[in-house]
């Protein structure tokens, strides 16, 4: 509160501080998701790699007053179609699965098709389908949806890439460790080789549970 900086000794230190989505101008992550844990094991001489590993989820909400939300891939599982600012369908001159593509191509897809219209981003229709059934199996994509004037039964939502999950970060061993004695690191922050470039949704889970739980066992048997 007094912007003063003071020292806390501690014979352990694990670093748990998220990722760094809120560096790029569309993200899914928390507000105090900075990279400020990779940024201060950097200054202290810490190994970190693989930071170029941003995975972005190639469909957000976009609104200008709107924080960025997840708009599921399973709507593109569910038939929905990505269209550019005048209404084209674009994904089938990037990849033969189209919408179904993999989420670093959509991603990809979307940024050029962007910057090709000069737009500030593209849009998902699945309004074409039956209004009830949209409603009953996205029920919360709708009811966000709808607070912002958008009524996916009948228009099409726009959408952003953003980045969604920093699959590399702080070097660490199997135990958590990282090149500095006594200091661990745990979940998005570290890069536990895990991910590779392009990650899977649960991994990140079992990534969190399994390093959290080694690193508090092993932090034990130390002291």
């Amino acid at each position: 509160k007094n912007n003063a900086i003071f020292p806390i000794f501690a014979k352990e230190i694990v670093l748990a501080t998220g990722g760094l989505g809120r560096i790029f101008l569309h993200t899914t992550n928390p507000i105090g998701a900075r990279g400020d844990g990779i940024a201060m094991a950097y200054r202290a001489g810490v190994r970190v790699i693989n930071l170029e590993y941003v995975q972005f989820h190639p469909t957000t909400f976009y609104h200008k007053e709107s924080e960025r939300f997840l708009i599921s891939e399973s709507l593109r599982g569910n038939g929905a179609i990505l269209l550019n600012s005048k209404g084209e369908r674009f994904m089938e001159k990037y990849h033969k699965n189209s919408e179904l593509a993999s989420r670093d191509i959509v991603s990809r897809s979307i940024h050029n098709e962007i910057i090709k219209t000069e737009s500030e981003n593209v849009f998902l229709d699945i309004s074409f389908k039956d209004s009830n059934w949209i409603k009953e199996r996205f029920p919360s994509i709708y009811t966000k949806c709808l607070r912002h004037g958008i009524d996916i039964t009948k228009e099409p939502i726009p959408v952003v890439p953003s980045a969604h999950y920093s699959c590399g970060g702080i070097f660490v061993d199997k135990m958590a460790n990282t090149t500095m004695k006594s200091l661990k690191a745990v979940g998005e922050v570290a890069c536990t080789g895990l991910h590779g470039a392009n990650r899977l949704a649960s991994t990140s889970l079992l990534e969190g549970l399994l390093w959290g739980k080694i690193a508090g066992i092993d932090i034990i048997k130390r002291l």
